[in-house]
């Protein structure tokens, strides 16, 4: 039973709304990330810069109560 109660409450986590911004982000870090290893042969900056920046957002969202 403890399977359907988790279904039931994650079925209003995710929207059409954010999985395109998923999507676009997605793209985004991507390419940002085959640029510099192509351009400057270091991978992993983006990957740093891109957690520093979702940990400043997730920080913000939940000092404003919005939620992360």
């Amino acid at each position: 039973m403890s399977s359907q109660s988790d279904r039931a409450s994650m079925r209003g986590q995710l929207s059409p709304v954010g999985i395109l911004i998923g999507i676009i982000g997605c793209a985004i870090i991507t390419a940002s990330s085959v640029y510099t290893a192509l351009k400057v042969g270091s991978l992993p900056w983006p990957t740093i810069f891109t957690s520093i920046t979702a940990l400043i957002i997730a920080l913000v969202s939940v000092a404003t109560g919005l939620g992360a």
